[in-house]
């Protein structure tokens, strides 16, 4: 009898860690159980550049999200006229908090 109620115990808390591990994500790049933080380069040009800047949008638990990671957000705050690289950076832990940000370089 005790092992019926360590199964339903166990896979209750995987239904409910799964439920966790999509609520808050990036949508970008693996999406781990645990944690996760990574940048992605999605344009470049290799050349040098003197200014960065960055825009960033939160999110918690997949219910309230709130900012701007547009590259034109990005560009303004770093005053950046011609853009040399995009690259596109999140953060996640636990489902619970997700932060993805859109760093430009440029000159």
């Amino acid at each position: 009898m005790g092992n019926k109620y360590i199964r339903i115990q166990r896979g209750f808390l995987c239904l409910l860690l799964s439920f966790f591990t999509t609520c808050a994500s990036t949508g970008s790049g693996p999406q781990p159980l645990l944690f996760s933080e990574h940048t992605l380069t999605l344009y470049s040009t290799g050349s040098i550049s003197s200014k960065e800047g960055s825009a960033c949008a939160y999110s918690i638990l997949g219910l309230i999200a709130w900012g701007d990671a547009t590259i034109s957000t990005a560009q303004e705050h770093a005053y950046v006229s011609k853009i040399n690289t995009i690259d596109q950076r999140s953060f996640t832990i636990l489902g619970i908090y997700a932060k993805l940000c859109t760093i430009i370089k440029g000159v």
